[in-house]
């Protein structure tokens, strides 16, 4: 097959990736590179909480990486990371054709927008004020 063809059926996925120290991202590079995956984009990698230990594990160094791939490359790619003893945990998604643009990095955080606020009684109703509107609404 020509470069021509092989870009034509290759499909935008993300690969996200827990690992347990920094340097263990050459391993996930190195698993790229092995089954010929096109790297497009690699996010920073940032040193992460984790909310469960994942084999003793406390902290781990989350990454990502954005990456143009055959559909048949994607599964035996995804079985090596499975094997990997370096990776903790992944995740392949597959990126729609169509998306908004990314902002670059600017270390601002992205903004809130506030939830539209639902109608409130005016004030909250006393005992004795609810005991007369029962008495009204039984009658």
């Amino acid at each position: 097959m020509t470069e021509d063809t092989d870009v034509v059926g290759k499909k935008d996925y993300e690969l996200s990736f827990l690992i347990e120290s920094e340097g263990l991202v050459s391993d996930v590079l190195r698993l790229v590179r092995q089954h010929q995956i096109e790297v497009v984009r690699e996010g920073q990698l940032r040193k992460v909480n984790l909310a469960y230990k994942i084999r003793k594990a406390a902290q781990a160094f989350f990454g990502f990486i954005e990456v143009k791939a055959l559909p048949s490359e994607v599964e035996p790619f995804e079985h090596d990371l499975e094997t990997n003893q370096s990776i903790l945990r992944h995740l392949i998604v597959k990126l729609p054709k169509e998306r908004p643009a990314i902002p670059t990095e600017t270390g601002r955080k992205p903004t809130i927008v506030p939830r539209p606020k639902t109608a409130r009684p005016a004030r909250p109703l006393s005992n004795v004020d609810l005991e007369k509107k029962l008495e009204e609404i039984l009658q």
